[in-house]
This record gives C-alpha cells, structure tokens and sequence, in this order.
C-alpha cells in the first residue's frame, strides 16, 4: 500500500460569528486545498439558499453569520460556499466511546476514525464565538462539523455512510447541527432538547 501524505490545517478563531467568518476566509484564500474543497466555480440557486437561511437564522443562530464572513473574507457571493450546495457523497467513519469504568485514568475517551474520504477538510478548528461556549473540532465545510468538543465538556461526533443536503425541504443538514450543539448546549440532556426542537 503507497504511503499517503496528508497535510492537516488549523484555524484559531474569535470574535462575532462574522469576525470569525471573515478571518476563515480571508485565510482560505491564500490555501489551494481548502479552497478548491469550499468554493465552488457555479453559484448555487439563491432561492434555495434564501431558505437555508431562514432555517439557520431560526434554529443555528450565528452559523449563517459566519458563512456570510467567509464570503466576505473570500469576496464571493455566499452562493459560491460549498456549505450552501446541493451535493450527495457516500463514504464510512466509525466512532468509539470508552467509559471512565474501564480506562486507566478514569476518564471518558472518545474517538473517531476519517475513513470518510482522504479528500476532507483535514482542518481542526479552535472556535471562540463571543457569548458561545469556546470547542474544538474537525471541521466540514468550514462552518459545520464533523465532531467536536466545547468547554463544558460536551462531545458530539457523527458517523455516516452517505450524506445528502438538498436545495429545499425543511430539515437541518447534519454538520451544522453539530456545531449548534456545541455552539449551545453545556451537557448531552441540553443537547437532546435541542435536537428534539430542530426540523
């Protein structure tokens, strides 16, 4: 088997959601790989990203902020984000919990492999938005992602074998629901709430 090279990047950010936004993409133009991954050649329809974002405003508060910042760091309509496309992937990740009872130090281990697609994001994000819980985490698409944990100590990951995100319809795509809870919620009863009240 030939030996892969990856290159992971990180991103420390703070500030508004937009601040945040805008140093990303401000960042992003100057990364070949990121880029390529986050900015599409074609917009996406407007009308369907119109309501993608009355459901982010209504129940991610802050996530359409700061896409609108990597836009303007990136100075591109918002319709050219990928976060905001229509796209279907198939791919695998699995995910382990190790409870306090059987570690050695008696803490809970969490654990994810990205067997997903040697094509992510590889981008670790350390995430501090003003009046928000500070966490960090892989990203998806900048904005959303793929795991993480907050400072509170709430851990949420996922794992998947296709993922769609279609231009209309009335549910949440799955990486920026991650990042609300971690963005919202101090403990997994917090969490649950949450993802009972989203479409």
């Amino acid at each position: 088997m030939k030996n892969l090279a990856l290159s992971f990047s990180k991103f420390v950010s703070e500030g508004s959601h937009y601040e945040i936004g805008k140093s990303i993409g401000e960042a992003l133009s100057k990364h070949k790989a990121l880029y390529k991954i986050n900015v599409m050649d074609e917009a996406s329809d407007s009308r369907a990203v119109a309501q993608k974002r009355l459901l982010l405003d209504e129940f991610c508060p802050g996530i359409f902020d700061e896409i609108s910042g990597i836009a303007d760091g990136l100075n591109l309509p918002v319709e050219r984000l990928a976060v905001l496309s229509d796209f279907s992937v198939t791919g695998g990740c699995s995910q382990f919990v190790a409870m306090p009872k059987i570690t050695s130090g008696g803490s809970v281990l969490v654990g994810r492999s990205y067997e997903f697609s040697i094509d992510d994001e590889l981008c670790l994000c350390v995430t501090r938005a003003s009046g928000k819980p500070a966490h960090i985490g892989f990203s998806l698409f900048l904005s959303g992602r793929f795991d993480g944990m907050n400072e509170h100590g709430l851990v949420a990951t996922m794992s998947s074998c296709e993922y769609n995100q279609r231009s209309s319809g009335e549910g949440l795509w799955f990486p920026l629901v991650l990042r609300s809870l971690l963005d919202n919620c101090k403990n997994t009863d917090e969490a649950k709430d949450l993802l009972k009240s989203y479409p």
